[in-house]
């Protein structure tokens, strides 16, 4: 997704190893120039697929947008 989402600067994807009961199974986090840049990516195609197709597949999830 990052060489079709140039408003993503790096993205990075991990996967749990602890294994606990309030862990999550995945971390996926993205970094952007600005919040118009995320405005962006969240509005892109490739991420819209992406979510379309994720989504209905989540237990759960959590977000987290931070500004540095």
């Amino acid at each position: 997704m990052a060489r079709s989402v140039p408003e993503i600067s790096t993205i990075a994807i991990e996967l749990d190893e602890a294994g606990t009961e309030v862990s999550y199974d995945l971390c996926m986090t993205t970094v952007h120039d600005s919040a118009e840049a995320l405005r962006g990516y969240q509005a892109h195609p490739a991420h819209l697929e992406l979510a379309a197709w994720l989504v209905p597949r989540l237990a759960d999830r959590a977000v987290v947008d931070y500004r540095r």
